[in-house]
């Protein structure tokens, strides 16, 4: 259990720490499993979901920031 105030670090924490590594770790796996053909040229393809869910998560952040922001100098 996580106080909410803390969810987002704890989250991040976890994946950082846990979560990521077991990722990485299929991920492994199922490239070695591929051939020449199938592996090479999709790094963009791979990495398209990840980059977007960061794009994403700092979109947010900093639309939350700049409203808290502009609230503060109203």
């Amino acid at each position: 259990m996580v106080p909410g105030a803390l969810n987002l670090r704890a989250t991040s924490l976890l994946d950082k720490e846990i979560f990521n590594e077991q990722v990485e770790s299929g991920w492994r796996t199922h490239l070695q499993a591929l051939s020449d053909e199938e592996l090479l040229g999709n790094k963009e393809i791979l990495l398209e979901g990840t980059l977007d869910r960061v794009a994403r998560l700092a979109r947010a952040y900093d639309e939350e920031v700049a409203r808290r922001t502009k609230t503060r100098h109203q």
